[in-house]
């Protein structure tokens, strides 16, 4: 009986917590998910041509069957916490005492899912209070703790004075690398005696007997329940293989916390080398050295937002762009990939009542080829019709592994359980630390230690004003292990895979060239910083005007007459959804020019000033997040290498994978192991 109420007991967590959890878009009414998506590189925000069904619920124009029993599955998570065994199925009214005061067979409590909740049960005659943390809850690594709390309640269905006997039986679970339970100690005023049968263990049902009143007056059958034990669980990672009895699947393989299923933060890259990946938490530090580089030019806080910082629509079968003055013009040689972003988001206002600019005439309205593909090279308006720059704000943001990075609008907030739930706010995320993810040898075997993954320990340095700092990296949040690289030459500025550096070299021991440590100096201002390189002093990263640029380079499809890492950086081709590149502004690296006008905070070639506290960070981790960490070996097969897990529940409109492709370090990668 025992292996049969485990089974469903885990089976029930699994579900409430992977398959219930996470169906609704963070606090968004009306927003729910009718197909879980479990493959790679999906989002439940919906990816390309994906089916009907397969992406969050629209509150006004969806409502499918299975959201009346989604809602309903919400208002049930507490249900089978508690199970109840009568001794005496054939009197159910049955007490567990005779009518003598003497004990009768007792009742049988089974405490089954880790879910705080409370149980009035009168027929045993006791209040039963269950506090208790689920997976998720506590930070990844940290033991899960639980206390159970009983109290006498005087409406119990007995003689006065007696005592009633009750075994509550406590679920350890499978999962559990470690499992604790202890017995509080009784004295002799206490109201619940209790006692324990057996060695507590993972994957059993551990009895308490308890001996609930019997002293007959009120002090003895009232009050608030004590505590009577403590249990504590520490879950371990494990690997579980996809339901497909195909051989050729059987290298497709989920992470799991316990039993909370973890998904990385990717587009599609997936593959984990046997043996030379280790999973481990995130530090709690780590969660302090988030932020989001923020900025405003001068211009755009003078309310001089620049006519291409607009936005595109789509309406009568043609694409249209909304100037910042609101105001709007015809895009008439729109390339399908405009069209496209002009559909992204459905207005909800009339574009009929935005004035065209030029009175409805002249060039100004109906863009010719050139102004079109300048127009082409925004992003697509938000709902209300307005561009995502109107607030003049931009932040860094990384495009990837293998784009630029640069400016960007900032990301709108997504309201849920955690900060974040976007790519563009991930990209837009960075650890300022001076501990980066470090490298360890890749033939080893063991875990390696925490200090060993974060680096070693630096020691400050004086600063020119004999402030004492430390030399940083920008880690990108989504990407761990890449860090901000800056090109000496070109100025470009790109995420690569931080290298360890030889014994004794400056700064943090890793290589930096090109530029990857930073000097982080706060300004006059009390409020913004700039960073200065560790290896080129005098060079900093800068805001850099691309007006010029752009008017002068692009082309007939949005592109640009450059580099294809500058195309991707000035065209707006961000891959990250919602995220939208700036076109007047971008992020270089160049040496401070001579005779500096402090009076300007954002001077061509002036250290870019950054605010980091405007609204904090865009994004955060989950409690239950972990790094997975590959090695050199393996980025040199496989392309990527570290990946940021956490849980499958808490992701929101983030592309992600669950399954991912656990290989022997000579093995070839299978098709379908390809982003």
């Amino acid at each position: 009986m025992a292996d049969h109420i485990m089974g469903h007991a885990e089976y029930y967590e699994r579900t409430v917590l992977n398959a219930v959890l996470g169906t609704q878009r963070g606090t968004q009414p009306g927003e729910m998910l009718y197909m879980y998506p479990m493959g790679s590189g999906v989002s439940k925000a919906g990816i390309p041509d994906a089916p009907q069904g397969h992406h969050w619920s629209d509150p006004e124009h969806h409502f499918w069957c299975c959201q009346g029993s989604g809602v309903e599955a919400f208002a049930r998570i507490a249900d089978s916490v508690f199970w109840l065994h009568n001794p005496a199925p054939e009197d159910p009214g049955s007490p567990p005492f005779s009518g003598d005061g003497s004990a009768a067979a007792p009742y049988h409590l089974f405490v089954l899912q880790y879910i705080s909740s409370e149980l009035e049960a009168s027929e045993i005659g006791c209040k039963v209070r269950w506090q208790a943390e689920h997976v998720g809850s506590a930070l990844a690594g940290d033991p899960l703790r639980a206390q159970l709390y009983i109290a006498p309640t005087r409406a119990h269905p007995g003689a006065a004075g007696a005592e009633r006997k009750l075994v509550v039986w406590v679920r350890m679970p499978r999962w559990a690398a470690s499992a604790e339970l202890e017995v509080a100690p009784h004295d002799a005023g206490t109201r619940v005696r209790r006692e324990i049968f057996g060695t507590p263990s993972a994957g059993k049902l551990v009895p308490l007997q308890m001996h609930i009143g019997g002293r007959g007056s009120a002090e003895h059958v009232e009050g608030e329940p004590e505590l009577v034990a403590t249990i504590a669980l520490t879950p371990q990672i494990m690997y579980e293989q996809v339901k497909d009895v195909r051989a050729e699947f059987r290298s497709l393989q989920a992470v799991l916390y316990g039993p909370l299923v973890l998904a990385g933060l990717t587009y599609g890259e997936r593959v984990l080398r046997d043996s030379h990946s280790h999973i481990v938490p995130v530090p709690a530090s780590a969660r302090d050295e988030l932020v989001t580089l923020e900025l405003q030019p001068q211009q755009m806080r003078d309310g001089a937002v620049a006519a291409q910082e607009g936005c595109l629509v789509s309406a009568w079968e043609n694409v249209w762009t909304v100037h910042a003055d609101r105001t709007r013009s015809w895009v008439k040689y729109a390339s399908a990939s405009c069209l496209a972003k002009a559909k992204e988001h459905e207005l909800s206002v009339d574009l009929a009542r935005l004035p065209k600019r030029g009175d409805g005439e002249g060039p100004d309205y109906v863009l010719d080829e050139r102004a079109s593909a300048a127009a082409c090279t925004q992003g697509g308006c938000l709902s209300d019709g307005s561009s995502p720059f109107l607030s003049g704000r931009l932040v860094l943001m990384h495009n990837g592994t293998r784009g630029r990075v640069m400016m960007a609008a900032r990301p709108s907030r997504i309201q849920g359980l955690r900060i974040g739930g976007s790519d563009a706010a991930n990209a837009a995320t960075w650890r300022m630390t001076s501990r980066p993810l470090a490298e360890y040898h890749p033939g080893r075997a063991q875990r390696p230690h925490r200090s060993e993954i974060l680096g070693p320990e630096v020691t400050p340095n004086p600063s020119n004003n004999g402030n004492a700092r430390l030399p940083v990296v920008l880690e990108a949040f989504d990407r761990p292990g890449y860090v901000l690289t800056a090109e000496h030459g070109s100025g470009r500025l790109t995420l690569t895979r931080l290298r360890q550096g030889s014994p004794g070299e400056e700064g943090l021991g890793y290589s930096d060239t090109p530029a990857t440590q930073w000097w982080h100096v706060r300004n006059e201002d009390g409020a913004s910083l700039s960073f200065e390189s560790t290896a080129l002093p005098g060079h900093w990263l800068t805001l850099q005007s691309s007006l010029q640029r752009r008017e002068s380079g692009a082309t007939a499809d949005g592109s640009m007459d450059h580099s294809p890492d500058e195309d991707e950086a000035q065209s707006g081709g961000m891959i990250h959804r919602d995220a939208v590149a700036s076109q007047q502004w971008t992020v270089g690296f160049q040496q401070r020019a001579s005779g500096r006008n402090d009076d300007l905070p954002h001077h061509q070639g002036e250290p870019a000033r950054f605010n980091t506290e405007n609204e904090g960070t865009l994004a955060e981790y989950a409690k239950s997040s972990f790094w997975a960490i590959g090695s050199d070996d393996q980025e040199h097969i496989d392309g990527r290498n570290h990946f940021l897990l956490m849980p499958l529940n808490e992701m929101v409109d983030e592309h992600y994978t669950v399954y991912f492709c656990k290989l022997q370090m000579l093995d070839a990668v299978p098709d379908f192991c390809g982003p």
